[in-house]
C-alpha cells in the first residue's frame, strides 16, 4: 500500500526497511569516521590540555594556600588568648 507522503511512490515494506537499515548504518559510520578523526591529537589540542591543567593546578594550589591561612590565624588567635572571651562565653 502506498503512503500518501512518499515523493518516490509506493514502494516495498522490504525496500524501506533496507533503505532505513542503510541509513543507519552511514550515519553510525561517519560518526566513527569523525569520532577517530578527532581522536587525533593536534599540538593546538595538546597545547589547550596542558594550559587547561596548568589553570586548575594553579586554583587549587590557591585555594589550598588560602585554608591553611585561615586555619593559621584562627590557631594564633585562639592560641594567644584574644579568643578566650570567646570560649568562656560559650562553655558557661
Amino acid at each position: 500500500m502506498p503512503r500518501a507522503n512518499n515523493p518516490r511512490g509506493a514502494g516495498t515494506a522490504r525496500n524501506n526497511e533496507q533503505a532505513e537499515i542503510w541509513l543507519k548504518e552511514s550515519r553510525g559510520r561517519l560518526h566513527v569516521e569523525k569520532f577517530l578523526k578527532n581522536r587525533e591529537m593536534t599540538r593546538e589540542a595538546r597545547r589547550r590540555k596542558w594550559r587547561w591543567l596548568r589553570h586548575v593546578v594553579w586554583v587549587l594550589a590557591a585555594k589550598v594556600l588560602l585554608i591553611l591561612l585561615i586555619l593559621a590565624g584562627v590557631a594564633i588567635f585562639f592560641g594567644s588568648g584574644a579568643g578566650n572571651p570567646l570560649i568562656h562565653g560559650f562553655c558557661r
